[in-house]
């Protein structure tokens, strides 16, 4: 038995009883780079709050597509600090598969880890007609429409 009943919450238990111990390790050219639980949890601050101010409320399904990186797990605690679901797309889903679970899960709001993952998901936006907006990890230019995309650099 936990003290903790959500992901949220053992989340933020665990940034006060961690602080600066490493939360997860990534590589930057072949070496090991920590990142605090304390920056952890800045980051996932500001995600959440972003996610907060383009309207996701408690209850709602949040889409993320992303290949495994830091990212995607501070977008998975955000996305659970906000009081939303998260509706997990795999990277190598086709663009039907990802409406697909779009759909199913109803999410209104999805997360691309780049360039790459919004084509795919512009090409079956149609097909999607409660998604109302995409974050975007990192995009490489600006032509989609504004209102219905954010960069996470936004």
């Amino acid at each position: 038995m936990t003290e903790y009943r959500t992901l949220a919450q053992a989340f933020v238990g665990n940034v006060q009883k961690r602080g600066t111990a490493p939360f997860l390790f990534y590589n930057v050219e072949r070496e090991w780079v920590p990142t605090s639980w304390n920056e952890t949890a800045e980051r996932v601050r500001y995600i959440s709050l972003g996610l907060m101010t383009l309207g996701v409320k408690k209850g709602d399904r949040v889409a993320c597509i992303s290949e495994t990186r830091p990212e995607i797990a501070y977008v998975c605690l955000a996305i659970a600090t906000s009081c939303a679901i998260f509706t997990g797309i795999y990277h190598t889903n086709s663009p039907k598969e990802c409406a697909y679970v779009i759909n199913d899960s109803g999410a209104r709001v999805a997360s691309a880890e780049d360039q790459g993952q919004l084509n795919k998901l512009k090409m079956v936006l149609k097909d999607c007609p409660q998604l109302e907006k995409i974050i975007v990890g990192h995009m490489e230019n600006q032509s989609f429409e504004k209102n219905r995309s954010k960069d996470f650099d936004d």
